[in-house]
Order: C-alpha cells, then sequence, then structure tokens
C-alpha cells in the first residue's frame, strides 16, 4: 500500500444558504445574490457599463417621447 492511497483529500464543505440567511447579511455596503442555495457577491459596475446603461436610457427615453402619441 502506498502512502498516497491513505492519504483523504481535504475537502471543504459547502454550506447551502437559505433566504432566512441572506436576509441575515449585514449590511456592509455590498450587493449579493442566493443562487441555489449559494451566496455571491456581485461586484459593483465600472465607470463604463454606467456609461453603456446611461446611453440606452436615454435612447429609450427619447423614443418613448417622440412615440409617445403613438403609444397611448
Amino acid at each position: 500500500m502506498k502512502a498516497r492511497e491513505l492519504i483523504t483529500p481535504y475537502t471543504a464543505l459547502k454550506r447551502k444558504f437559505t433566504y432566512l440567511d441572506y436576509l441575515r447579511l449585514p449590511e456592509d455596503g455590498n450587493r449579493y445574490e442566493l443562487i441555489k442555495g449559494e451566496l455571491i457577491m456581485l461586484a459593483s459596475p465600472d465607470t463604463f457599463y454606467q456609461t453603456v446603461k446611461a446611453n440606452i436610457e436615454y435612447e429609450l427615453r427619447t423614443f418613448v417621447k417622440t412615440q409617445k402619441t403613438e403609444l397611448f
């Protein structure tokens, strides 16, 4: 028998989070999502993302204002 066969690999147990766990998270300024029991910290949006979002929002607002009479 080899020594390698005697050693069992260490595997960390992943704990499933519940919605109650999610509600009990401290207000630390980070954004989290709970997906299938896994708690995921979301990254803050960067400047490029915010610029693209603002441009899309501007175009949508402009479109709605010009089409307002046809929509309602």
